[in-house]
């Protein structure tokens, strides 16, 4: 889609009961502040009556979408404000900063999204669950960290083994542009541009991922039971979107 970062359906994945995902229901993406008309166009045809927005209001207010004032779709912030760069910015001007530390960075965050901000992603099913038509778009500004985790849990809500989940959580290293988005950050916070050095900040790795999974298992009791207790995706739940969102 013209102007978006990252976009794409989560359709075509096999669920354990023979089931897939369908096409043109569920989508994930970046921000929607660099839309083009021709995207905007795109978008409208669609058919997506729900954006759920995990950017912080700050990120929001910086970079609004550029839907257009006649969009019927509903956007709702759900922002979630995951980690701190406090640490990273006093590391580079020190001129310690290794990206070992930017890796291990991105690993707590991703712990910390299942751990501290369930209740973000609890809203994001609760407004799914309660949504019987139009498609959805779940999205923050880079489509991959907060929205990996979304997708990767709706995903296992609609019973898609862990092996599709991670293959689909890895597809933003093809669909993320690394480079161009590695010097938009740097010209965003006035630091000299090192890509190999910011990499681990701007891609996805499997390990990443692993770390959310690992606090679900360790600290929640399992996945099934984080999606009931904390996420409040019991199975009836589980049924009703399963039903609406697997051919």
């Amino acid at each position: 889609m013209e102007g978006v970062t990252n976009f794409r359906d989560l359709g075509g994945y096999q669920s354990r009961d023979g089931r897939r995902v369908k096409w043109g229901c569920l989508y994930r993406s970046g921000r929607l502040s660099d839309l083009s008309e021709a995207g905007r166009r795109r978008f409208e045809s669609l058919g997506i009556g729900l954006v759920c927005d995990f950017r912080r209001a700050s990120e929001r207010s910086e970079e609004p979408h550029r839907l257009g004032s006649e969009s019927a779709c509903r956007v709702v912030g759900l922002g979630i404000d995951p980690g701190s760069i406090i640490d990273f910015f006093g590391s580079y001007r020190a001129g310690t900063l290794v990206p070992r530390q930017l890796a291990d960075m991105m690993s707590g965050i991703y712990a910390e999204l299942v751990r501290e901000h369930g209740g973000r992603y609890r809203e994001m099913f609760e407004l799914i669950v309660s949504r019987p038509k139009g498609a959805v778009l779940i999205h923050c500004s880079a489509g991959k960290d907060r929205t990996g985790v979304a997708a990767a849990l709706l995903l296992a809500a609609l019973d898609v083994p862990r092996e599709a989940i991670v293959h689909d959580y890895l597809l933003s290293n093809r669909y993320y542009p690394i480079e161009a988005e590695t010097r938009r950050f740097c010209d965003k916070h006035g630091i000299a541009c090192a890509g190999e050095l910011f990499r681990p900040l701007m891609e996805v790795r499997e390990d990443y991922l692993a770390s959310a999974f690992t606090v679900i298992e360790e600290e929640f009791g399992g996945l099934d039971r984080y999606l009931a207790d904390t996420l409040g995706v019991r199975e009836e739940q589980r049924r009703l979107l399963r039903g609406r969102y697997l051919a």
